[in-house]
């Protein structure tokens, strides 16, 4: 029924019908993927095509049907997205490359290894954003009105100009005529026609991307029916409410409709995954990731006490902590580095981490030492260090809670209130080991897909016994600058090394 329907109507239902996307990858896989190999090369799309309709399955939140009826302008505008972030994870890639094609792969194109570079040349004379648009309608079979919401451009009011044209620059113009083919520089129009030509995935390309779809779209489906379930129980709460108001006793149950407490803690992480995904993304090229947070521990010759903690996590050293439980003066850190399996990655390796779940997991327990511990215990600790002190994507933060809702014996307790006032989910696992066992406590906001606080509270004997420590998670996020800059200690040549 729905191969029947336009891509307007699939568009409209697939906010609540997430599997519908199915039809559209149908339709429009291969022209997605011509789009991402004129811009980046039959390789690199292989790979990006999955990435795009990934992608999709978050922004379909908040697509507005283009007046056409077609779905390309706005999946092409999400791929142009994954275009600039497969771009920019490049070796050598700076802010001023802002262009969202590879030209050395549009030059592989080019019969004529004289010809190479005279497309570029031709619209060098134009804005990236005009640029956007003539490749759009000369490659990709966009109208100019199509190209501009494919961009995200308000489209001016009144009869629509033609694609914006252009012309060779009259230096490089000359250079070809007089020392490379000694012919006249091509027409722009023979130039875009000439590169424009692509060649089609192969089948197990496609399925491959589409595979990846189907697990995600499951996903997706969860996280309707967790918000359906949490709109019931609601409902429930508030005629449970009703009946108490007149002298019942009601209590309102945890778990509906059959699960478990664990199926519901699953569900709520893939809800946060989702949501955490849908993030902008804020790094950018900032120098520091900054986070604060309140701690405390009670046992262990401590009271309970709060104290405030800084971290400027920094690219290049130095970085900064701040712990008035620790130190009065600032401590300066070396280039940051977050656990991941067996080692340890810098800024930069972090985008280079997959946001396939399956994939990440896997890196995740890599090459890790033999201990008592067990794979989920290791995994929610390194799941929680870069929730909440790294620069994750959206995309690896959503990935890192899907991770997390596969983690065995994890449940869910209920909606609770952390130490800062905020409301939000929590969710319990329960380790054991040696003499005495642990609790340990996550709350999490689902709707916004961040961690608000982490609680590990242990039980045994000896002198740990009752040991309880808290971290509440206040403010993350990019920052410029350091507020004071930390020196280093006497007989020091870094802080890494010291």
């Amino acid at each position: 029924m729905e191969d029947a329907q336009s891509d307007a109507d699939l568009l409209a239902r697939a906010r609540t019908h997430p599997e519908i996307l199915g039809v559209l990858y149908e339709r429009h896989a291969v022209a997605v993927h011509r789009y991402l190999s004129r811009r980046v090369g039959t390789g690199p799309a292989d790979d990006l095509l999955g990435e795009v309709f990934l992608a999709a399955v978050e922004a379909r939140l908040r697509v507005q049907p283009h007046p056409s009826g077609s779905a390309l302008p706005w999946l092409y505008g999400i791929a142009g997205n994954v275009v600039r972030g497969h771009l920019r994870r490049r070796p050598g890639w700076t802010p001023a490359l802002a262009d969202d094609v590879d030209w050395d792969a549009v030059d592989d194109r080019v019969d004529a290894v004289a010809r190479r570079g005279e497309l570029r040349a031709a619209l060098g004379t134009l804005s990236v954003e005009d640029r956007q648009i003539v490749l759009l309608v000369a490659w990709d079979g966009l109208t100019p009105t199509e190209a501009a919401d494919a961009l995200g451009i308000s489209p001016v009011a009144g009869p629509q100009p033609p694609a914006p044209r252009a012309q060779p620059r009259p230096g490089r113009a000359r250079h070809a005529r007089t020392d490379r083919t000694g012919e006249p520089p091509m027409s722009l129009d023979t130039l875009l026609s000439s590169t424009a030509a692509t060649t089609d995935p192969d089948p197990a390309v496609l399925a491959a991307a589409r595979a990846r779809l189907d697990d995600r779209t499951r996903t997706a489906q969860t996280v309707v029916l967790l918000h359906r379930r949490r709109a019931r129980r609601r409902r429930l709460g508030l005629s449970l409410a009703g009946v108490a108001a007149a002298g019942a006793l009601a209590v309102v149950p945890l778990v509906v409709d059959g699960t478990t407490p664990e199926a519901e803690a699953a569900e709520v992480l893939v809800t946060a995954g989702a949501a955490a995904a849908a993030q902008p993304d804020e790094v950018g090229d900032a120098p520091y990731w900054h986070t604060v947070s309140t701690c405390a521990q009670e046992g262990g010759g401590q009271d309970g006490t709060e104290h405030r903690r800084e971290v400027w996590n920094a690219r290049v050293e130095p970085g900064l902590l701040l712990d008035d439980a620790v130190d009065a003066d600032p401590i300066g850190l070396g280039a940051a580095l977050f656990p991941v399996g067996g080692t340890t990655v810098d800024w930069d390796g972090l985008t280079t981490l997959p946001t396939d779940p399956v994939a990440l997991r896997a890196a995740l327990l890599d090459g890790l030492p033999e201990s008592s511990r067990t794979d989920d215990d290791v995994l929610f600790d390194q799941i929680t260090a870069l929730l909440v002190e790294s620069p994750a994507s959206p995309a690896l933060r959503g990935a890192l809670w899907q991770v997390a809702s596969q983690v065995g014996g994890v449940r869910l307790v209920g909606e609770v209130t952390d130490a800062a006032g905020r409301r939000g989910v929590a969710l319990e696992q329960t380790l054991t080991g040696g003499d005495g066992s642990t609790v340990r406590r996550l709350v999490v906001d689902p709707d916004a897909g961040t961690l608000l606080e982490r609680v590990d509270a242990y039980d045994g004997p000896g002198t740990e016994s009752d040991l309880r420590y808290r971290s509440t998670y206040l403010v993350q996020g990019p920052a410029g600058t350091l507020p004071v800059q930390p020196q280093l200690p006497p007989g020091c040549t870094t802080f890494e090394r010291c």
